[in-house]
């Protein structure tokens, strides 16, 4: 969410108009209803919100449900994986651009490093939430590097899938 939208005076919903966690469970229930057997959570950061594993259990408890995925830039994800997935969570995908902090930091507008990312995967992988799958906005020859570098550090599935429409339009167009 780029800053000079989002940023300190931007009116977000109030607390009070979120789903609770007890309805976000009653709607979980209703698609469980009617076939679904996975879920994620993810939109903005959910490791945001207050006691997201008392809200993993709720899902968890739901009949049907099979798996319940977390998409996450990993930030707080280090120090939550092991109650997140007592509660309930099977898999993680984690959003990582770049291995270069500099890079890493000016694309998604992050005020922490790439090692903090790097723990918060060998974090979930200890966990027991994997394999862990990383999505990264790739760019021409950014791919092979990052493809290099992924198959040395061996820490995890590394997925490749979310190529933004720009940069593969820009990357074509060089071509």
């Amino acid at each position: 969410m780029p800053r000079e939208v989002f940023g300190r005076d931007f009116a977000f919903l109030p607390r009070a108009e979120l789903l609770t966690f007890e309805e976000l469970a009653r709607v979980a229930r209703i698609f469980a209803g009617l076939g679904a057997r996975k879920l994620r959570l993810t939109g903005g950061e959910p490791l945001l919100r207050r006691d997201l594993e008392r809200l993993v259990a709720m899902l968890a408890g739901i009949d049907g449900i099979a798996d319940i995925a977390l998409t996450t830039n990993g930030a707080l994800l280090a120090g939550k994986a092991r109650t997140l997935a007592a509660a309930g969570l099977r898999r993680v995908t984690v959003s990582l651009d770049s291995l270069d902090d500099a890079v890493f930091m000016a694309l998604n507008d992050a005020a922490f490093p790439v090692a903090r990312v790097l723990d918060a995967i060998a974090a979930a992988s200890d966990a027991g939430l994997g394999p862990v799958k990383v999505n990264m906005v790739c760019e021409g020859a950014r791919i092979v590097r990052l493809s290099w570098s992924w198959s040395r550090l061996c820490l995890l599935v590394s997925g490749f899938w979310r190529l933004m429409a720009s940069s593969l339009l820009r990357w074509t167009r060089r071509r």
